[in-house]
């Protein structure tokens, strides 16, 4: 029913498809990406989501304070914290309170951390599965073909079509080098990590979140030394 590709050799009709490859590829992209939107509007998938950006306002400083306040009442009532861990999302001083926070006050829940650098590197290499194998086959094809005709342009095809794989392939291998040294670089972050100097987009909010974190210490530390047996 889809067209193919045709060429003749000697007379002979050489035909090629990749509807497949293309039509599995848009299929899974078409899947991953819009699953979750499907389920939401059919009623049977459905979460309520704080985002901190977007839930505290950022253009009053009172009220902004008072979110910043009252984000640990946030934390406390979710189920799971999801964490979109980039390459210095151990160094921003938001990323840091708040996971630390969540995991000191629920340290049975869940923890999700999605790598930005990994997704970036998985989609890219779907994006070499969707790219290369077609490239491939042309390459190929092209060479099939001046082996039974001596045409140097199919030649010169053949070839620019078998750079461009090695290409992609190439660019897979630096994606996910670029992913390991992103994770090789978390535990330095770690190890150095302080509230002092830690990355705070807006200044003005560091005053702020050190003392939500302080608060949150003491009302722990309350909290443990009334369980605590009496001796």
């Amino acid at each position: 029913v889809l067209p193919l590709y045709h060429h003749q050799v000697e007379g002979a009709d050489i035909s090629i498809s990749m509807w497949c490859m293309l039509g599995g590829s848009v299929a899974f992209w078409f899947t991953l990406l819009f699953t979750e939107d499907f389920l939401s509007m059919t009623g049977f998938h459905h979460y309520d989501n704080f985002y901190d950006a977007a839930c505290i306002d950022q253009t009053s400083y009172k009220q902004k304070r008072q979110g910043i306040g009252a984000i640990t009442a946030y934390l406390w009532h979710s189920e799971t914290l999801l964490v979109l861990l980039s390459h210095n999302s151990l160094q921003r001083i938001w990323t840091v309170f708040e996971l630390t926070a969540f995991l000191a006050m629920k340290p049975y829940e869940k923890v999700i951390v999605k790598p930005v650098a990994l997704a970036v590197a998985i989609a890219g290499a779907g994006a070499v599965g969707l790219l290369f194998r077609p490239v491939y086959e042309v390459s190929m094809f092209y060479f099939s073909v001046w082996r039974a005709s001596q045409d140097p342009p199919t030649l010169v095809l053949s070839v620019v079509s078998g750079a461009l794989s090695f290409a992609l392939l190439l660019w897979l291998f630096a994606l996910l080098r670029a992913w390991g040294r992103t994770f090789s670089e978390l535990g330095d972050q770690i190890e150095k990590f302080s509230f002092a100097n830690a990355h705070c987009s807006v200044e003005a909010d560091r005053k702020d979140i050190v003392e939500a974190a302080l608060h949150l210490a003491e009302e722990l530390q309350l909290v443990e030394q009334c369980a605590r047996p009496e001796e």
